[in-house]
């Protein structure tokens, strides 16, 4: 019974952290390309909302 629910809770162990995956190093790259981007942007005045979306869009397509 333990063992089972150690198995149940290791996807989420492993989906914590999902923008340092080694396999994808280039998408990786890009995330960090782009939230520099956002992260000037956002100094510089743009809309805040717009930038947050844009993060969640780009976050949600790094896998």
């Amino acid at each position: 019974m333990i063992h089972d629910v150690v198995e149940v809770g290791t996807p989420t162990t492993k989906a914590v952290a999902p923008i340092f995956n080694k396999r994808h190093p280039a998408k990786t790259l890009a995330a960090s390309v782009t939230l520099n981007k956002l992260r000037v942007n956002l100094y510089q005045g743009a809309d805040p909302d717009l930038a947050a979306k844009l993060l969640t869009v780009m976050m949600n397509h790094v896998n």
